[in-house]
């Protein structure tokens, strides 16, 4: 399975690759989300390295920037 972009998922439509695309919709009646019991445990055992609200804005530039070849 490949996660794509916006712009590499209409090359895969025009060139008629077998593509899918899912969508989230927000349910305006759901007042309380349910993880499932796998991720409510990784959470549970990593809440000291993971914040309770995220920052605002991005971390500052580094000397190095890190990335991930795809």
């Amino acid at each position: 399975m490949k996660v794509r972009c916006s712009l590499q998922f209409t090359k895969g439509i025009k060139k008629k690759e077998p593509t899918f695309l899912a969508t989230l919709k927000l349910d305006e009646e759901v007042k309380e989300v349910q993880e499932p019991k796998a991720v409510q445990e990784v959470l549970d055992e990593f809440k000291d390295v993971m914040p309770a609200e995220l920052p605002k804005r991005l971390p500052p530039t580094r000397e190095v920037d890190h990335a991930t070849e795809l």
